[in-house]
């Protein structure tokens, strides 16, 4: 079978795994803010027919925002080891979000994330694998660094935070473009003999006009995945990388 008939290894940039409903400020808000700076982000039931146990295996980085929700089922607390397995098999990033949640809850299965998720675990008592599973998916998950702690009132800057992680995780891969895009290498091949004709030594910009939904997004992806190793900084806007262990109220904190 030809490379061009094969499935792209990656589909989606990033995927939220959340106790919490879409519709929640705080998930909304971070799908948005991950959108605008170009990533192809899946959330739960943003595409319906998607199935996520195959999404999450062509996801580049999963973020797990952790809440008491998360201890009150089986079906997230499965989805939690299909993403440590990815991260273990494929080297998938994962970034711990605790909403509202103290780390070392999740960490040490203490406190009252403790108490709901024993019971939640005493329905599959007999299962003695499958509660192993999910008690060791939890602990390595909670102890991947950096963590994130927002809360209702410093969730925004948080967000921000988490954006410009992600978006560092994603400067050693490339963007997603399309499934299947077509036309596109012949319009990158133009920039790039553009680029190439300029003799500034400084800041060169290139704008890319033309009306609505005709591929200037993918054309300017595309670009990218093609010339960015050529650069120290890359995507867009690159942020100051993170040097905390855990990012509260924009303070820092080592773990």
């Amino acid at each position: 079978m030809s490379s061009q008939n094969q499935e792209p290894q990656f589909i989606y940039d990033a995927y939220i795994s959340s106790g919490l409903q879409f519709l929640h400020p705080f998930i909304s808000g971070l799908y948005d803010a991950l959108k605008s700076v170009g990533l192809h982000v899946l959330a739960d039931r943003t595409e319906p027919k998607t199935n996520i146990s195959d999404a999450i295996e062509r996801c580049r980085v999963s973020i797990i925002v952790f809440t008491i929700a998360y201890a009150e089922s089986t079906l997230f607390l499965q989805e939690l080891v299909d993403i440590m397995e990815c991260h273990r098999r494929k080297d998938q990033k994962v970034v711990p979000v605790f909403y509202c949640l103290d780390p070392s809850q999740v960490c040490n299965r203490s406190g009252y994330f403790g108490q709901i998720l024993s019971l939640t675990l005493q329905g599959i008592s007999r299962d003695e694998n499958r509660m192993l599973s999910y008690e060791t998916a939890l602990r390595q998950a909670a102890s991947i660094l950096p963590r994130f702690l927002p809360d209702i009132w410093n969730k925004r800057e948080v967000m921000s935070h988490i954006v410009g992680h992600v978006t560092s995780l994603m400067d050693s891969t490339k963007l997603f473009i399309a499934k299947h895009p077509v036309g596109v290498d012949s319009r990158v091949q133009d920039l790039i003999q553009l680029l190439n004709n300029q003799k500034a030594d400084g800041v060169l910009i290139i704008a890319i006009w033309g009306m609505a939904g005709i591929g200037k997004t993918t054309i300017a992806k595309a670009l990218y995945n093609q010339i960015s190793h050529n650069f120290e900084t890359k995507l867009k806007q690159k942020r100051k990388t993170l040097t905390q262990q855990e990012i509260y109220g924009g303070k820092e904190f080592v773990a």
